[in-house]
């Protein structure tokens, strides 16, 4: 009957009258261990959970009333817990109630014109079964030390059995929790025009089912952290991931070779976007310079329109170019000039100094020694700047330093850099190297996010005589988590020594940012 009298409110989406609820609330004792594992009453919690209609709605309910936690104890243990940061601002139970909420949105199509790729792939979902349980249990280990995801996984599959779902249900749960963070910490952290990252990605995600319901517990886990988290920024990130995975699962490449088959046709469909109004000749020598990775960063629209940027300003020894992304809200800066060290150290610094918040940095050495870093960032109101006086401000001062003209401390000094840090929180210098890379270091460090962070830690390695391939900025809240993809000067992974002397290096410089 406890179980049975939400099912009813749900079938008619009427409300229980408080006094029922009352009565609910009081007889909680009745939901024990054998009534959690009767059949019918499991058959019943899965019906409940396969509706087409109000589904977060009655768990909504059966949270409040106490009945959810006292059926799911594993659920009852995340109910009103709190999570210590500034990103998340829901307890652990209110947050995945969220994205259940969010994921029958998506389904009701209220998302549709700013999750069009989502609305798309539920469309085609004919049982959310699956993806509602992976969503109502992701973070069920939540406050329970090590590796949530993990143990979560292993308290899935109990739920899962107790429920008496078919063993590949249970396989397709247990997998989504135990990888519901890979989607966004590979396509936020991680250098997604490497064809080692992604082949390492598309061989974890296995199969086209897998990718398309991870997508959707990404999506919904981002938007119930809460207001403002989830960004255009983002959701190009993981659709550029998306979709190439997808192009690699439906092609059976799971190899970094694949990867630059793939880059192969994006070069291809640039020079036909291009080809009206150039000559083969000149998409030819300007493609031909550049390496796998370029195309595998950018779609051929993005290519065609780097060229077209870049054309008049191809035999100038230094050209700045600014454009706005509309889809992701962002301002792109591309730099093209001589190669030499530094280059992303002076940008950083340039870019920290105008108070921006900068999102990426790719940078590209062609075969004939030129540089073509590309800068994504944003104003502090995560939107993209646009303003003609401050982009000319950033050319200018970039311009002057590269040309001696002015020293990049005195800009800092005169900065908003020269702010002190919040004092109200205190996040952990931490630093991770990942050496099991074939061609580079994985270089990530974790601290108190402010403005000039990413400059400090460049000119760390700059001085330490490290090229940086790819950084990638990611905002947790108060935390900052930057990720480098980096080669020693003669273009070989670091060793242990050298590893050891820049982790103490920008330890220390970041500390004295406090």
């Amino acid at each position: 009957m406890l179980l049975k009298i939400f099912a009813v409110a749900q079938e008619q989406i009427k409300p229980i009258h408080p006094e029922s609820m009352r009565l609910i609330s009081k007889s909680l004792s009745l939901i024990d261990k054998d009534f959690r594992n009767k059949p019918e009453h499991a058959e019943l919690f899965v019906k409940m959970l396969r509706n087409k209609r109000a589904v977060a709605w009655v768990l909504r309910r059966m949270s409040a009333s106490g009945v959810l936690g006292r059926y799911l104890p594993e659920f009852g243990r995340i109910i009103g817990q709190s999570q210590h940061d500034l990103f998340h601002i829901f307890t652990v139970d209110e947050h995945t109630l969220q994205a259940v909420e969010a994921l029958r949105k998506i389904k009701r199509k209220e998302f549709s014109s700013e999750l069009p790729l989502a609305t798309q792939i539920m469309e085609n979902i004919r049982d959310p079964l699956v993806l509602i349980l992976s969503i109502l249990l992701h973070d069920i280990a939540k406050g329970q030390g090590g590796y949530h995801q993990d143990k979560g996984a292993i308290i899935a599959d109990k739920i899962c059995r107790r429920l008496q779902l078919p063993n590949a249900e249970i396989a397709k749960v247990v997998w989504l929790v135990k990888k519901h963070l890979i989607f966004s910490r590979t396509a936020f952290r991680m250098d997604i025009g490497d064809p080692e990252t992604v082949a390492r990605f598309v061989t974890e995600i296995g199969n086209v089912e897998n990718l398309k319901l991870l997508l959707l517990l990404t999506i919904t886990d981002i938007i119930a952290v809460g207001p403002g988290v989830w960004t255009p920024w983002k959701a190009s990130l993981l659709r550029q991931l998306y979709n190439l995975t997808l192009e690699a699962l439906e092609k059976g490449e799971f190899k970094p070779e694949g990867m630059v088959l793939q880059a192969n046709m994006r070069r291809r469909e640039a020079v036909a976007l291009l080809s009206n109004d150039y000559t083969k000749e000149q998409l030819e020598a300007h493609f031909n310079r550049f390496s796998p990775d370029y195309f595998l960063h950018y779609d051929a629209k993005i290519l065609a329109e780097h060229f077209i940027a870049l054309a008049p300003h191809l035999n100038e020894p230094l050209a700045i170019i600014f454009r706005w992304e509309e889809d992701s809200d962002t301002t792109e800066l591309l730099l093209h000039t001589q190669d030499h060290p530094g280059l992303i150290a002076t940008v950083s610094g340039v870019l920290a100094a105008e108070g921006t918040n900068i999102l990426s940095a790719n940078i590209t050495t062609s075969k004939d020694g030129m540089a073509l870093d590309i800068f994504i960032f944003q104003n502090t109101q995560g939107k993209a700047i646009q303003n003609q006086r401050r982009l000319d401000r950033i050319e200018k001062n970039i311009t002057s330093l590269l040309e001696g003209k002015i020293c990049l401390d005195s800009l800092m000094t005169k900065s908003t850099m020269a702010e002190p840090a919040p004092k109200h929180f205190r996040i952990p210098v931490d630093i991770r190297v990942d050496n099991s890379f074939e061609t580079f270091t994985l270089l990530e460090v974790t601290a108190l996010d402010r403005i000039g962070l990413l400059y400090n830690i460049t000119r760390v390695l700059q001085k330490q005589g490290i090229q940086i391939l790819t950084a990638k900025i990611s905002s947790y809240g108060e935390k900052a988590v930057d990720v480098f993809y980096i080669k020693d000067l003669f273009g070989l992974k670091l060793g242990k020594r050298k590893i050891e002397s820049i982790s103490k290096n920008i330890k220390e410089s970041i500390e004295k940012l406090d």
